[in-house]
């Protein structure tokens, strides 16, 4: 009985139910670009979990830095605690990012949204066409 307690209140237990974490990842309704970002009309922070300077401060408005390892600090928790703005994470590894939704998400975090690349960045725009001017079945050896 005294451990059902200790697991029932212990305060790192995921919170949420992983089958609906799931099916926000599938819809990709938990990611944002950042012309969506831009357009917003809500207020929001962006967190760079990255440790290195692969991300510009400045070009996004109310962003911080939280190196993903520290993420679970306290004083790291407090910021998400407190914030009533939506949370948009960003690294510049996508799985990094992710695994940070996860655990912000099972953590019971609300509001929280991963910035993605926009999409198809390098989208193939011209058809294929092959060069009829050589003909290689008609060379001989």
């Amino acid at each position: 009985m005294v451990l059902v307690l200790v697991r029932s209140f212990n305060p790192n237990l995921f919170r949420q139910d992983p089958g609906k974490a799931v099916e926000v990842a599938q819809n990709n309704s938990n990611s944002i670009t950042l012309t969506q970002l831009k357009s917003l009309n809500t207020q929001y922070l962006v967190i760079n979990l990255g440790s290195g300077g692969g991300f510009d401060s400045v070009r996004i408005k109310n962003s911080i830095n939280i190196p993903v390892e520290n993420l679970l600090d306290k004083t790291n928790l407090t910021i998400f605690k407190e914030s009533k703005d939506e949370i948009i994470l960003y690294s510049t590894d996508a799985s990094t990012t992710a695994k940070a939704w996860v655990i912000l998400n099972q953590l019971g975090f609300k509001k929280l949204f991963i910035l993605a690349p926009e999409v198809n960045p390098e989208a193939f725009k011209y058809i294929f066409q092959p060069d009829t001017a050589v003909r290689l079945e008609n060379d001989s050896i």
